[in-house]
């Protein structure tokens, strides 16, 4: 087994950030092939040190475009993700659990990628 050490170093916030970067662009390519036509449409926006997830539904009566997102950044913590209000959804540590695997802890609760990223974007996905 690979030393705790270097799995630590491994599980830095910068790294977890890249990571959920590419599996939240992978995430929004799963939903965009579940839409239906006109229901709406999901990008991801990149920038330097956060992403945002972005869902546009376009209302055909007067051509306005309405628009939520979730905003992805790290600090050297963890991952913050904030609405499109700044209210914050999520604030994860990054860290190193039991069985040597790396997690975010949100609240006292120890998270895998793919429950954060769910925890984050499934109203956004979902609740229209």
């Amino acid at each position: 087994m690979e030393s705790w050490v270097n799995l630590r170093a491994k599980c830095s916030p910068y790294e977890v950030f890249v990571q959920l970067r590419s599996e939240v662009e992978k995430d929004v390519e799963y939903r965009k092939a579940l839409l239906k036509p006109g229901e709406a449409d999901f990008t991801v926006k990149r920038s330097h040190n956060s992403f945002a997830v972005i869902r546009q539904r376009h209302h055909i009566c007067a051509s306005v475009v309405f628009e939520w997102s979730v905003e992805f950044g790290w600090n050297e913590h963890g991952i913050l993700v904030r609405d499109e209000l700044g209210k914050t959804i999520a604030d994860g540590t990054v860290a190193l659990n039991d069985g040597a695997e790396c997690v975010l802890r949100v609240d006292d609760q120890e998270f895998q990628f793919w429950e954060f990223r769910k925890k984050v974007l499934q109203d956004l996905f979902f609740k229209f």
